[in-house]
Formats: structure tokens, C-alpha cells, sequence
């Protein structure tokens, strides 16, 4: 899966259509993996051992800008799995810190859309690149490991 990521990436950077895109889509898988891991894991230990607010809305602003559909604030509020005074202060502090964008619904202008900005996505690539690569290495030492024995 590294070798596809590099390529893709690769294919973005250079602006070759193949790439375009389908580095969002394999990485909002993951993206989609981690929430569903995360839901499994607050499910066995229970819900106030694990809090993270601010990643779980990110992780669901990533994949909602692979989508192409920004999010209501309703919606972010939710997935963060937090009160909502809570959430509402994470949110403040990802705009401040310019990793998301809030602007109002041009259908509804009482509905606020929350996204992402371009330089959280881009962290995120290279989060979730970075991430392929420690598992391949991962992976590299356990054909290693298993030699020995």
C-alpha cells in the first residue's frame, strides 16, 4: 500500500490526472479505518477513557473534503463524541490555528459548512503517508523477527 501511496503522490505532485484524487480516497479509507477503530475501542473500554474531540472532527473533516461535501456544524459537533460547549471550543481553536474554515451555506444562510483548510489536508497527506511508511517498516522488522525464531 506504501508503494501505491508514493505513486499517487506522486502522480498529485506532478499533476498527472491518475493521482488526483485517489490519494484522498486511500487515504479517507484509512481515515474511515481509524474512526471505526476508535468506535470499537471506546465500545470495549468505555466512553470516557478515550477522548480526542479535535481528531475525531478532523478525521471527519478529512473525509468530508475528499468527499467534497464541507460539513454543517451540526454534523462536526457530533462526530466529535463530546458535549457540545466542548466541541465548540475545540473548533475555535483548529480556526485559530488555521486548519479549518468556517463559512455560511450559500442554500441556507443559518447553517454554517466547516471544512478544512488546504494546510490541514496537506498535513494530513503527509500524516497518513508517514503512517504507511512506520507500518511497512513495521511489517519489514516482524518478516525480521519471525526469521529468527
Amino acid at each position: 500500500m506504501l508503494r501505491l501511496a508514493r505513486g499517487l503522490a506522486l502522480d498529485e505532485q506532478t499533476g498527472s490526472g491518475s493521482g488526483i484524487n485517489k490519494l484522498g480516497e486511500l487515504f479517507a479509507s484509512l481515515a474511515r479505518d481509524e474512526i471505526n477503530e476508535r468506535h470499537a475501542r471506546r465500545k470495549q473500554f468505555g466512553v470516557d477513557l478515550f477522548g480526542e474531540p479535535a481528531w475525531e472532527m478532523l478525521l471527519n473533516l478529512y473525509i468530508a473534503k475528499v468527499d467534497g461535501k464541507p460539513l454543517a456544524t451540526k454534523a462536526v459537533l457530533a462526530a466529535s463524541g463530546s458535549p457540545t460547549t466542548t466541541a465548540l471550543r475545540h473548533l475555535s481553536v483548529l480556526e485559530l490555528k488555521g486548519l479549518i474554515a468556517r463559512n455560511t451555506s450559500e442554500e441556507d444562510q443559518r447553517v454554517v459548512l466547516i471544512e478544512l483548510t488546504k494546510k490541514a489536508y496537506s498535513m494530513f497527506q503527509t500524516y497518513f503517508l508517514n503512517r504507511l511508511e512506520m507500518q511497512d517498516k513495521a511489517l519489514v522488522g516482524q518478516d525480521t523477527s519471525s526469521q529468527i525464531l
